[in-house]
C-alpha cells in the first residue's frame, strides 16, 4: 500500500475501533506500527503526517483504555498511548487517564502496562515500586532501572515470578525471550546484570533458572568483565536436577571464553560423562580450551564402527587443531567414512589445523573431491607436502577458477619456498582479498606490486571496489603493503580509522602490533580499547564471539607494549 493510502486509511481504521466485530488488539497494534514506524524513518518524508493522522485517535485510545470490557483491549490502549504520545503527554487528559488505570484497573496486566505507559511520557512512577502487586511493582522497576539501577529497584526485577512471564512475554517487541529482554531493561549496566542472572540461577522454579542460563549470554557477550563473574553460578547449574537448565548452562558457559571455562573444566568433564543434551556443550567448551580429555573423547567418538555422523559433534571438530593428537589419528578416516559434503568441509578445516603429514594420503586424494577446502590444508604441511606438487602444479595451470589456482599457487610457495609462481598468479586479481593476503605472506618479496596497492586503500579507487568486499580488500591491501615496504607512513592512519569503526578488526591489531613503534599515533585508541569494559566485538547470535574479541583485546594489549617498545 502506498504511503498516500496509507494516510488515507488511518482514520477509517480508528472508526472501526468502535465496532464490536473488529479485533481491537490487532488494530491499535497496527496503528501504533505505522505511527511509530512512519514517524522514525528517514525514507518516509510523510512519516510526520502519518504520525499526526493516527494521533488524533488519541480520544478513542483513552476511552478504551477507561471503558472497554476487555483486558486485553485496555492493555493495548495502553501501550499504543505511551508509544504515540510522548512528545505531548497531557493533551485530552492522558496522563491522569494513565494514572487512574494504573491505580485501578480491576486487571493487573493493565495496571502495569499503564505504568509502563507513563514511563514512557516521563511521568514519575516512583509510588508504583511499593504497589501490592507484583505485575506492577515490576513495571514501574522496569521504568525506573535506566535511571536508578539501586538495590531497591534491582530487587524488585531480581524477584520476577515465573506468573509475570506471560505478562513480559506479551510486551511488544519481547518474542520468547522475556529474561534476554528483561536483562535489555538495563542494559547500560552489566554489574545489576550479572546480579539478576546470578539471582534468578538460584530460583526455587527450574523454568525461570533455565531461562537465566540461557539469558547469561547477553551480558557475557556485551560486558568483558560478565564471563569471569558469571562462571561460577554457570558451573553449580551444571549439576543442577533439571536438565533444561543443565543443558542451558553448559550452552552458555561453552561461548563464555577461555578463562571462564577453564574454571569450570572439572565440572564440564563432569556433564560430558554424564551424558544427554548437556555434555555436547560441554565437550564443545573443553574443545575450545584444548582440553586433552576432549581429544581423546572426541577421537573415540570419531572412530566409532559405520558411516561417520558428526551431528552434534560439529561445533567441537571445529575447535579442533594441534593439540588434538588423538584425533589427528582417526580424523583422517573419519573424513573417507562420510559422504556429508558440509560434514567433510569441517572436517578438513580441522585437519588443515592439525598440520599433521599422517594426513597427506587422504588431503591428496581431497583435492579432486574437495578442491577448495583441500588444497590449504594441504599446503600448511610445508615441505613434508612434497608428495602432493603434481596434483597441486596441475590445479595452479589448470583450474579455471582464480581462487583455486591462488590456493594451489600458494601451497606451492609453502612446500618449495619459490614466491615467483605465487606472485605472478596473485598479480592477476589485486582486488581479491585472498590475493592480498598472499602478497603479505610472502613480504618483500613482491615489493614491485606495493604501488599497485595504495590506490585500493588511500580512498582513489575505494568507491570502485566490489561493494561486499569492499572494507576489507582496503584492509588487506594495507597489510599487505606494509609487510611489501615496511612503510608505516601511508598504513598508519588507514588502519586507525579501521580501529576507529569499531569492529574488533582482529588483521588490524596484528599489524599495528607488528609495526611496532613506527604505529605510535594510535596507541590512544588501543590503550581506550584495552581499559574499555564493552566488548567492541558484540554478536549475541556469534557463540565464538566472546572468544573474537577476548583474542582482539589481548593483540591490541600486545601491540601496545610493542609499540611503546
Amino acid at each position: 500500500m502506498s504511503t498516500d493510502a496509507t494516510t488515507a486509511a488511518i482514520p477509517f481504521l480508528v472508526e472501526t475501533l468502535d465496532s464490536p466485530r473488529v479485533d481491537r488488539v490487532a488494530v491499535l497494534g497496527l496503528l501504533a506500527r505505522i505511527a511509530v514506524g512512519s514517524y522514525h524513518s528517514p525514507f518516509q518524508p510523510e512519516g510526520d503526517q502519518q504520525h499526526a493522522v493516527v494521533c488524533a485517535g488519541r480520544p478513542v485510545f483513552l476511552r478504551l483504555l477507561q471503558e472497554d470490557p476487555g483486558p486485553e483491549v485496555r492493555r493495548a490502549a495502553a501501550q499504543t498511548i505511551g508509544l504515540l504520545f510522548a512528545d505531548d503527554p497531557d493533551a485530552a487528559g492522558t496522563t491522569a487517564r494513565l494514572r487512574r488505570a494504573a491505580k485501578s484497573d480491576p486487571s493487573d496486566e493493565v495496571r502495569a502496562d499503564a505504568v509502563i505507559a507513563l514511563g514512557d511520557l516521563g511521568v514519575p512512577v516512583d509510588g508504583f515500586l511499593a504497589d501490592p502487586a507484583d505485575l506492577v511493582r515490576l513495571a514501574a522497576a522496569l521504568v525506573l532501572v535506566s535511571t536508578r539501577a539501586d538495590d531497591a529497584v534491582v530487587a524488585v526485577i531480581e524477584g520476577t515470578r515465573p506468573e509475570a512471564i506471560p505478562w513480559v512475554k506479551s510486551r511488544p517487541g519481547v518474542g520468547r525471550l522475556p529474561f534476554l529482554w528483561l536483562l535489555g531493561c538495563v542494559e547500560p549496566h552489566w554489574d545489576v546484570q550479572v546480579r539478576l542472572v546470578t539471582s534468578w540461577l538460584g530460583h526455587p522454579d527450574f523454568r525461570v533458572r533455565a531461562s537465566a542460563a540461557h539469558a547469561a549470554i547477553a551480558p557475557m557477550s556485551a560486558w568483558r568483565p560478565a564471563p569471569a563473574k558469571l562462571a561460577p553460578a554457570l558451573a553449580a547449574a551444571l549439576s543442577d536436577s533439571s536438565e533444561i537448565v543443565r543443558f542451558a548452562a553448559a550452552c552458555s558457559l561453552a561461548a563464555a571464553g577461555v578463562g571462564p571455562i577453564s574454571s569450570a573444566a572439572d565440572e564440564l568433564w563432569a556433564t560430558v560423562l554424564g551424558g544427554g543434551g548437556a555434555a555436547t556443550w560441554a565437550l564443545i567448551a573443553l574443545a575450545r580450551i584444548r582440553d586433552p580429555r576432549a581429544d581423546t573423547y572426541l577421537a573415540e567418538r570419531l572412530s566409532g564402527p559405520g558411516e561417520a555422523d558428526l551431528g552434534d559433534l560439529k561445533h567441537a571438530v571445529d575447535a579442533l587443531g594441534s593439540w588434538a593428537i588423538a584425533c589427528a589419528a582417526v580424523i583422517g578416516g573419519t573424513i573417507e567414512r562420510t559422504d556429508d559434503q558440509h560434514e567433510r568441509i569441517i572436517m578438513l578445516g580441522a585437519a588443515g589445523r592439525m598440520k599433521s603429514p599422517d594426513l597427506l594420503p587422504m588431503l591428496r586424494r581431497e583435492i579432486v573431491r574437495q578442491t577448495r577446502f583441500a588444497v590449504r590444508p594441504v599446503g600448511k604441511l610445508g615441505p613434508a607436502a612434497a608428495p602432493a606438487l603434481a596434483e597441486l602444479t596441475a590445479l595452479r595451470d589448470t583450474a579455471r577458477d582464480e581462487v583455486d589456482r591462488l590456493n594451489a599457487a600458494w601451497a606451492i610457495w609453502r612446500i618449495t619456498g619459490d614466491t615467483q609462481q605465487l606472485i605472478e598468479v596473485a598479480r592477476v586479481d589485486l582486488e581479491n582479498a585472498r590475493a592480498l593476503d598472499a602478497l603479505a605472506d610472502v613480504e618483500t618479496a613482491a615489493a614491485d606490486l606495493a604501488p599497485s596497492l595504495v590506490p585500493l586503500f588511500d580512498g582513489s579507487r575505494y568507491e570502485s571496489l566490489p561493494v561486499p568486499e569492499r572494507n576489507g580488500i582496503a584492509r588487506n591491501a594495507a597489510i599487505a603493503y606494509w609487510y611489501l615496504t615496511g612503510n608505516a607512513e601511508p598504513v598508519v592512519p588507514f588502519l586507525a580509522s579501521q580501529l576507529e569503526r569499531g569492529q574488533g578488526d582482529l588483521a588490524v591489531a596484528r599489524c599495528l602490533a607488528e609495526i611496532g613503534p613506527a604505529a605510535a599515533a594510535v596507541l590512544p585508541q588501543l590503550r581506550r580499547i584495552v581499559a574499555d569494559e564493552e566488548r567492541t566485538f558484540r554478536a549475541m547470535d556469534d557463540e565464538t564471539a566472546v572468544f573474537h574479541d577476548d583474542l582482539f583485546v589481548h593483540t591490541c594489549r600486545e601491540a601496545v607494549a610493542r609499540i611503546s617498545g
